[in-house]
């Protein structure tokens, strides 16, 4: 999920233009701003997800995930109404958007605390530090390439059409250097499917 955080944060706003229009009467001006947000939640739940089926699971322990499930959903709910309607009341979606991505992230916590023994090796190692080092590249070369490339055919298509050739573009650059620094670092995934 590193390189579609690093896409989705990185064209965050071309992304929601193109999902809801050029922000009519300021109808979807967070949104994408919410995008950045929620993109947390592909770490967090499939950390969770992983930290449930490999770890609660095979040590039958699978009722605490359901408990933290559960109490991870009344508090969204909680902080939800607290972050959209009190604290960021001119901006609710990103309150709720705020809200449930520090839900996801307790949830989370809570369940690598609870499985520390396993879940500090799985997560905390130099292989995932390889994906995470080349994943923070292309969220770079993304947030700082994407402008000039909008920039450069703003005049030669509609913003639409634009928005659309830069997400293209720049998702098959991301692709080609997270996939060729994973090898150059010798991620363990990329090397098992280079020697095969």
């Amino acid at each position: 999920v590193i390189p579609l955080i690093a896409i989705f944060t990185g064209l965050a706003k071309p992304i929601t233009s193109l999902i809801c229009g050029n922000y009519a009467n300021n109808l979807y001006k967070d949104a994408d701003k919410v995008l950045i947000i929620l993109c947390s939640l592909m770490v967090t739940y499939s950390l969770s997800h992983i930290i449930y089926t490999q770890i609660l699971i095979p040590s039958k322990k699978e009722k605490y995930y359901m408990l933290v499930m559960g109490a991870g959903f009344i508090l969204n709910i909680g902080f939800s109404l607290l972050f959209g309607l009190v604290l960021f009341r001119s901006s609710p979606a990103f309150g709720v958007a705020l809200g449930t991505s520090l839900v996801d992230f307790i949830v989370l916590l809570f369940l690598i605390i609870f499985t520390r023994k396993y879940s500090i090796k799985m997560i905390f190692n130099i292989n995932n530090l390889k994906i995470l080092i080349a994943g923070i590249a292309i969220g770079l070369l993304t947030y700082f390439v994407s402008p000039l490339l909008i920039s450069t055919f703003n005049n030669l298509m509609p913003i639409q059409y634009n928005y659309l050739l830069v997400l293209i573009i720049m998702t098959l650059i991301d692709g080609i250097i997270y996939l060729l620094s994973l090898f150059v670092a010798k991620e363990k995934l990329i090397r098992s499917i280079v020697h095969k």
